[in-house]
């Protein structure tokens, strides 16, 4: 009889890549799966958990107690400790996302499992001060296993703690289900019916800013340059910009509201809630995607544009050598000035630059796929 793994996933339940690592490594191996999340929003991803006999813990389903952050955080924790206990003892720990409480908390239960493995995403390194990061040293010094998806990310870990966590680092890439729902999508309709179904123009170039509404991704700075392309190109873009998750500031939505405004009103903004299918559907409709945020670690968004044949245009400061290594073409800007002449450049010679990229897809789906990684991961626990 096969040995049934017990792993306790800590990490946010409504993040795809929790949901993806969960149904694709874990479930896929027939691991028994414990999640301590906060409250679950997205109920597709709660729908799946409970599909799959995902145990959860970590918040009190009750909408007056949610209204108090001190109080549910505490609450929250204090209803988990008699379940997390119940259900020892574990294989594994395995912090997604390494922020103080997320160690905190896999280090307080941590004589419940044979290993803590932290397992650090890109902003909680590059984000965060070298005082934050100090501060997980007592957690990292006595944990298993670090992960880390690029070796930027470990050159971080090196200008902060030295190489005393050498023996404990692996570079691991999280694998990206979405390449396989972008292939669905173009082999099931073509590009107009899925722009169409998006409600936007097929008489346009579609240009994306940005994957998310997170301030850090300079929309901003990107429409201030965009404003200073000449008016015959700009009159063939249409301009898309996605804030569906990342940031719920009103009033900074406005602000690119109003500032796309001012330069054309060839533009649309997303900002409900997107299934996973209209994501893909999303990334196959844009044709030049604009990559300019502050700090980045490999993100899914980026590969799926390139996946699913965008001309990227993606910041200097965003090295991204793993890729590069790989013969992965994309067209780089060192500064935002650079863009207006690299945007008339792209237009002006569009599919001759897709077809120079079009190997991409094939190797980006060597080095990303679910299929590539997925057994790596298995093999840490």
């Amino acid at each position: 009889m096969r040995f049934r793994l017990k792993v306790l996933i800590i990490g946010d339940g409504n993040s795809i890549w929790i949901r993806d690592y969960i149904k694709n490594v874990l479930i896929a191996n027939n691991a028994t799966v414990f999640l301590y999340t906060g409250r679950i929003s997205n109920e597709e991803y709660l729908q799946f958990y409970k599909a799959n006999n995902v145990v959860l813990f970590g918040y009190i389903d009750n909408s007056f107690i949610q209204k108090f952050p001190i109080i549910r955080g505490v609450l929250n924790i204090l209803y988990s400790i008699n379940p997390v206990y119940r259900n020892r003892y574990y294989d594994a720990i395995h912090v997604h996302f390494a922020d103080k409480q997320s160690c905190w908390k896999a280090h307080f239960y941590h004589k419940l499992a044979k290993k803590e493995i932290y397992s650090f995403w890109g902003s909680d390194l590059f984000r965060a001060s070298d005082f934050q990061l100090k501060r997980l040293k007592s957690y990292l010094d006595k944990c298993h296993m670090i992960t880390v998806a690029t070796q930027k990310m470990h050159d971080r870990i090196i200008s902060v703690f030295g190489n005393i966590y050498d023996n404990k680092i692996r570079t691991l890439r999280y694998g990206i289900e979405s390449f396989d729902i972008i292939d669905n999508i173009k082999k099931l309709e073509d590009k107009k019916t899925s722009m169409a179904k998006l409600g936007l123009p097929n008489d346009k170039i579609i240009l994306n800013i940005g994957y998310n509404a997170s301030v850090n991704q300079q929309h901003l700075a990107i429409i201030e340059q965009l404003a200073k392309v000449d008016n015959k190109i700009l009159d063939k873009l249409f301009i898309v910009i996605q804030m569906t998750y990342g940031n719920l500031n009103i009033d900074y939505h406005e602000e690119v509201r109003e500032k796309i405004r001012s330069i054309t009103n060839n533009f649309k903004i997303f900002e409900n809630f997107m299934q996973t299918e209209d994501i893909a559907r999303f990334r196959c409709c844009a044709d030049i995607f604009i990559h300019g945020q502050t700090t980045d670690a490999l993100s899914a968004s980026f590969q799926e544009y390139i996946y699913a044949g965008a001309v990227v245009l993606n910041a200097k400061w965003l090295q991204y050598n793993e890729l590069e290594e790989r013969g992965i073409r994309y067209i780089e800007f060192g500064s935002f000035e650079e863009i207006p002449m690299l945007v008339t450049k792209i237009v002006s010679n569009l599919e001759e630059y897709k077809l120079a990229f079009s190997n991409n897809r094939d190797i980006l789906r060597a080095f990303s796929s679910v299929e590539a990684v997925s057994q790596e991961w298995y093999s840490i626990y």
